[in-house]
């Protein structure tokens, strides 16, 4: 039995060799229409592998003769107004203006989690995935930085704003280009400790979009000067939709 073994496996290089030798000549590989195998010497075999290895190089440089660079993307611009005031924008916006609410009075009582809950899913998206946002308010209160003149620039810009994309780059892993200031003072620990206690059912909507790599948080507040004297007026804000509803391209238009 041990010499049967023996010579059981004395056998097996030259029965390797044979295999190696047998191979599927097929019509795509060497324009054979046979599937049988058919045994090779090793040159015949090295030739045919050469001969497909050729084929393989040849197809590859001619997809990427045939193919053509694709340009990069353009970058994507989406206006916002933000309810209410923001309304007032409208008149000078396309029909394919976006909203969102970042409460004022969020802002006003220092709610960094309220102003986070309330970020539309949509806002975030388009965030997320590089577009530049501008977000349209209307300011009625007059507000000053130190060494300028009064502006009534909206809370909701001038603290909601920075806040929410201080508080996006955080959770999204994007390093901070500058430091955070309200009114022209650092906030920027006011900040870290906010984020160290951020609710977790926020935390999780908002680390979501992080999945798309995001490069910065590109949002943009745009506001009016003089600011709005319509604050609080819902029959004024009501019509000013309407009439902008009325001038929306229809349903066999769009």
């Amino acid at each position: 039995a041990p010499m049967r073994e023996r010579a059981k496996f004395g056998r097996l290089p030259s029965l390797l060799q044979s295999r190696r030798a047998t191979v599927l000549l097929r019509h795509a590989a060497l324009g054979c229409c046979s599937d049988s195998p058919r045994t090779l010497s090793s040159a015949a075999l090295r030739s045919s592998i050469t001969a497909m290895r050729r084929r393989r190089i040849i197809a590859v440089a001619l997809l990427a003769t045939s193919v053509a660079p694709l340009a990069p993307p353009a970058k994507r611009r989406l206006n916002f107004i933000n309810l209410t005031n923001g309304i007032e924008a409208l008149p000078v916006l396309d029909h394919a203006t976006n909203i969102c609410r970042i409460q004022s009075s969020r802002c006003e009582a220092n709610d960094f989690y309220g102003v986070l809950q309330d970020l539309d899913h949509n806002l975030l998206f388009h965030l997320a995935t590089g577009a530049e946002c501008r977000i349209y308010d209307y300011g009625s209160r007059g507000t000053r930085w130190p060494g300028e003149t009064e502006q009534k620039i909206p809370r909701a810009i001038w603290w909601g704003l920075v806040w929410v994309r201080y508080a996006l780059e955080d959770v999204w892993k994007i390093p901070h280009d500058d430091t955070p200031t309200l009114r022209g003072y650092n906030v920027e620990t006011l900040f870290r400790e906010k984020l160290g206690r951020l609710p977790k059912p926020i935390y999780k909507k908002l680390k979501y979009y992080r999945k798309f790599s995001p490069a910065k948080v590109d949002l943009v507040g745009c506001y009016f000067v003089e600011g709005t004297v319509n604050d609080g007026r819902d029959d004024v804000y009501a019509e000013i939709v309407d009439e902008w509803l009325a001038g929306a391209p229809s349903a066999s238009e769009a």
